[in-house]
């Protein structure tokens, strides 16, 4: 469990909700903990999504695999017992006070690997039954709208400025995937990614400088096709 999440990473999902948590105002110790479940998820689906009978990858975060370095049955294990440590960690040891957003956010947690997001996603991705935008939609995108949950436990701010977030959430995961797939020699996939990454910069634009740590992070991807 530890080589899963421990690896040399980006940490961009936790990241997100620690932003998207300052932007909105909400409890720091409430959105500390639905990041680092956010992260444990990630990590749980990144093993699963190695093995050999998914995409069959040896190498993650700089290192072996899970499956890899430790054996096939191991790394199921391990996958396992990250989801539930992330369901877990919303919970243990929370105030009695914070136990009902807590409990919220831990049902939208799990609700990500359910059929409709993760596990539907990669299903789709096994066959090849749906399309590129489809797949997207399901396998990647479920993840970065949860780190806006996260981000979003408990906060002040009015439906609009959620509804704003939460679109932000959804254009940076499917910019974020898209350009992975440039990255990856898919260059016809660069005109969607632009014009993704301009949508999740316009979802913020009402918040005027206060969002410029989210634009920092829309301009990384930026970047990252533009080297």
């Amino acid at each position: 469990m530890e080589h899963a999440v421990l690896g040399d990473a980006g940490r961009i999902r936790p990241l997100l909700a620690l932003r998207v948590g300052r932007l909105a105002g909400s409890p720091s110790h409430l959105v500390l903990r639905g990041a680092l479940a956010v992260e444990l998820v990630h990590s749980a689906s990144l093993v699963v999504d190695d093995l050999p009978c998914m995409d069959d990858d040896l190498v993650r975060r700089g290192q072996p695999s899970v499956h890899a370095a430790f054996g096939e049955a191991t790394a199921i294990l391990a996958a396992h017992s990250l989801v539930g440590l992330a369901a877990k960690s919303c919970l243990t040891g929370c105030a009695e006070s914070d136990l009902s957003d807590l409990a919220h956010f831990q049902c939208k947690l799990l609700s990500a690997l359910d059929p409709d997001s993760l596990a539907g996603g990669q299903e789709m991705d096994l066959r090849q039954n749906g399309t590129h935008e489809e797949i997207n939609e399901r396998k990647t995108v479920p993840l970065f709208r949860l780190a806006v949950e996260a981000g979003l436990i408990r906060t002040p701010i009015d439906e609009a400025s959620r509804f704003a977030l939460r679109r932000f959430g959804r254009e940076f995961g499917v910019a974020f995937q898209l350009v992975d797939d440039v990255l990856d020699g898919l260059p016809v996939r660069l005109p969607e990614a632009l014009r993704t990454l301009r949508s999740a910069h316009e979802a913020v634009d009402g918040f005027g400088k206060d969002a410029e740590p989210l634009r920092e992070l829309v301009e990384v991807l930026h970047a990252r096709v533009n080297t």
